[in-house]
């Protein structure tokens, strides 16, 4: 019985032409695109009240790095350079998307947390928390996923309660920027639930 031996040259070009063929997929959308479309990230907000005395959490103002500062998507290469779609952007600038997002994620969600943005709100009291939050990476990338990567504080008035780095990933199932833009909302999704129990955590009831 012949025995198959695993060819390292081989397996690089394989590697090499799927890498290429997902790029092209992901690509091949922007290629026969006519018009712009635009992608919105936050769900619509849900129908809810603050209760006095709530335990809050504040969005600051996002910060982005410079080459997020567009309202083109853009796609991450291998080589570690970006690829700026022409007819693919975002419907609102990304630091407000990103914010809006979170905010009505966790309001969604109806626990005993409730989020605003810093336009609406301010933390005056022990039962809130301000969470500033820096983005460095949003975008897919031709090796079919997606990243959320950046770093976050959480401040209660000048007491820094945490600071920590993340990086989110996410496999892509399909082709397309609109399964893209899909799959960084659940990546936002994520991280909204990993702040939402950490603040509910470190907000003890007196």
């Amino acid at each position: 019985m012949p025995i198959a031996i695993d060819n390292p040259k081989e397996n690089q070009m394989t590697r090499a032409i799927t890498l290429a063929l997902m790029t092209l997929m992901i690509m091949g959308c922007e290629s026969t695109t006519t018009h712009t479309q635009y992608y919105q990230l936050a769900d619509e907000p849900a129908t809810a009240t603050v209760q006095e005395g709530a335990k809050r959490v504040v969005i600051e103002p996002v910060s982005l790095v410079d080459f997020l500062k567009r309202p083109n998507i853009l796609l991450k290469q291998e080589n570690n350079t970006l690829y700026v779609t022409n007819y693919h952007v975002w419907a609102e600038p990304l630091d407000k998307a990103i914010a809006r997002a979170m905010v009505n994620r966790i309001n969604q969600r109806g626990s005993e947390l409730r989020a605003g943005q810093a336009r609406f709100s301010q933390c005056l009291d022990s039962q809130c928390v301000s969470l500033k939050l820096m983005v460095e990476g949003f975008y897919p990338t031709d090796q079919s996923s997606v990243i959320f990567s950046g770093k976050y504080q959480l401040k209660q008035g000048t007491h820094l309660l945490s600071q920590q780095d993340f990086s989110l990933a996410k496999d892509l199932a399909s082709d397309g920027y609109p399964h893209a833009v899909e799959q960084l909302k659940q990546l936002v999704y994520q991280l909204s639930s990993q702040i939402e129990q950490e603040v509910t955590s470190k907000l003890v009831d007196k």
